[in-house]
């Protein structure tokens, strides 16, 4: 049987993937870490880590083990004298990735940690670095990787972007979508607020190409309704494609640089938060699945 401790660093490893790390952070020795790991596995039968020189490399089977420990975790610290964390958990998250926080992902936040609370705002990139940096929010989930020493990165996924062009328009038959077909497309998409977005228009106009942009909003639903109406071609992601049907449309994917790269931005020091990390964990799965 596990005890507290020895939950916590086992979660510790799963996190950092590291003994010398982790035993920092418990302020242990690294051989008598290594020693409480080996005899976890022993005791339940199976290996719960991969040895690959330095790093330890989680499992099946410690993927499984690890939200139920987060569970067991949060539910010794409410019953606890102490209570060091909070217990809350905001969240940021830029538009286009809120499709990911299902009905689901939610339902399990609150079974792993019943005695949290979760609250999650959708809001625009800049602004959501704003309130991080000014401790209004736990975490972001965002396009940036900031480059800050307070802040912690971790890459989420690659969400790729094109464009939803309706049957009727003759771009649709173009196999590739060349650069000098955006000038004086009717276009609509996420606008000036994204970077990536931003960055495509303005690369785009430095080479002489002007497209006609009717339309900025965060909404993909709104932008495909207007290329579904041959209204304007749409700039929307791959996974808003597969989760919509627009039979009357074509998706044609664009290259890298309309691709966002999607992190998990939290302040240096909030690593040990256990629904910060059963969030991440949670976000993984889901994201995998995509």
């Amino acid at each position: 049987m596990f005890s507290e401790n020895h939950l916590k660093y086992f979660v510790s490893v799963y996190n950092t993937h590291s003994i010398s790390k982790s035993a920092t952070a418990l302020f242990m020795a690294p051989q008598g870490l290594s020693r409480t790991i080996k005899n976890m596995e022993q005791e339940i039968g199976t290996q719960l880590f991969q040895r690959n020189g330095n790093q330890m490399v989680p499992t099946q089977a410690a993927d499984n083990l690890y939200l139920h420990a987060m569970k067991i975790l949060s539910e010794y610290r409410y019953f606890s004298k102490d209570k060091l964390l909070s217990g809350n958990l905001t969240v940021y998250v830029i538009d286009d990735f809120f499709i990911y926080f299902t009905s689901n992902l939610i339902a399990e936040f609150y079974n792993l940690c019943p005695n949290s609370n979760l609250k999650i705002v959708s809001v625009t990139p800049d602004i959501a670095i704003k309130y991080l940096l000014n401790d209004e929010c736990d975490v972001v989930i965002g396009q940036t990787d900031y480059p800050s020493p307070t802040l912690v990165n971790e890459f989420i996924i690659s969400l790729n972007f094109g464009l939803l062009i309706n049957k009727n328009n003759p771009l649709s038959a173009k196999e590739c979508i060349e650069d000098s077909d955006f000038d004086g497309m009717i276009l609509c998409g996420r606008g000036s607020d994204y970077p990536v977005f931003r960055n495509v228009i303005e690369r785009l106009n430095s080479q002489g190409y002007y497209p006609n942009l009717i339309f900025e909003s965060n909404n993909q639903k709104a932008c495909a309704s207007l290329a579904a109406a041959n209204v304007a071609v749409a700039s929307v992601s791959e996974f808003f494609i597969k989760k919509h049907n627009f039979d009357n449309c074509v998706f044609k994917k664009m290259d890298s640089s309309h691709c966002d790269n999607m992190y998990f931005t939290y302040k240096s020091g909030k690593e040990n938060s256990l629904e910060l990390q059963v969030l991440k964990k949670l976000v993984l799965q889901s994201t995998s699945h995509s």
